[in-house]
């Protein structure tokens, strides 16, 4: 039980800078897929094809970082390279 519980820790603490990255660019992000797609519904604008393709890379670029962002969390909770690589990490604040 103890070696589970160390696992855990070690994981949440490998896990911890990407998972604060996520929550500090998940809201950004998300407003600008938001007023993409506001942009691109928009058809009082009278957009041109080049700004409605333009608008249309956003859209894509944001959802494919929204789904790396995701990839990046799932990866952590299932195990991460680090962890497979040094499985012997200390705890965090441990010296060597």
């Amino acid at each position: 039980m103890k070696n589970t519980a160390q696992h855990e820790r070690k994981k949440l603490y490998t896990c911890e800078p990407i998972l604060q990255l996520q929550h500090d660019m998940r809201t950004p992000l998300n407003v600008i897929l938001g007023y993409a797609q506001l942009l691109g519904c928009d058809r009082t604008m009278n957009l041109t094809d080049a700004q409605i393709n333009k608008i249309q890379g956003i859209i894509t670029a944001c959802r494919k970082l929204n789904g790396i962002l995701d990839e990046s969390i799932s990866t952590c909770v299932h195990g991460t390279a680090r962890e497979i690589e040094n499985p012997e990490v200390g705890e965090p604040g441990e010296k060597d």
